[in-house]
C-alpha cells in the first residue's frame, strides 16, 4: 500500500511505501498517484484537506513567476534602446518621465506578484503609446 507524505502545512512531499518516523502520511490509491504525479510535473503543489479527507492542488506561485519573469524580462531588453544615449536624448522630459516609470514597471511587476489571483488583479505594464519600433 502506498501513501502520500505530507508536511506540517500537508502539501505532499513524496509518495512510497515504508513511511515510517514521517511527519504524517495518508492512504492514497495508484490513481490518485498518477494523478498526484501528473499535477507535479504539470507546476501544481497537491494538498490534503484534513476536514473533508480530500486531496486539492493549487498552482506553484514560483513556477509562473518564473514564466512571468521571462517575458518581462525580454520586454525590458527589448527597451533598453529607448535609454540608449543618441536616443533618449531626442525624447521630451516627459517622455523620459514615461519610459522610465514603464521600465521601473516592469522591474516591480514580479515582486508585486503575491498570490494566484494577484496576476490577474495586477496589470501588466504597456509600453508607451508614443513609442514605435525603432
Amino acid at each position: 500500500m502506498r501513501k502520500a507524505i505530507l508536511n506540517s502545512e500537508n502539501r505532499l512531499t513524496d509518495i512510497r511505501t515504508e513511511y515510517e518516523g514521517v511527519h504524517k502520511s495518508v492512504e492514497v490509491t495508484e490513481e490518485q498517484v498518477t494523478d498526484f504525479l501528473n499535477k507535479l510535473n504539470n507546476d501544481y503543489h497537491v494538498f490534503y484537506n484534513d476536514v473533508t479527507k480530500q486531496f486539492f492542488f493549487t498552482k506553484n506561485i514560483s513556477k509562473i513567476k518564473n514564466d512571468l519573469r521571462v517575458n518581462r524580462d525580454e520586454d525590458l531588453r527589448n527597451s533598453d534602446i529607448y535609454v540608449m544615449n543618441d536616443i533618449w536624448k531626442k525624447w521630451t522630459e516627459e517622455q523620459k518621465n514615461v519610459i522610465s516609470i514603464y521600465r521601473q514597471d516592469l522591474r516591480d511587476y514580479i515582486n508585486n506578484i503575491k498570490t494566484i489571483e494577484d496576476i490577474d488583479l495586477i496589470e501588466y505594464p504597456k509600453l508607451p503609446d508614443f513609442i514605435k519600433t525603432i
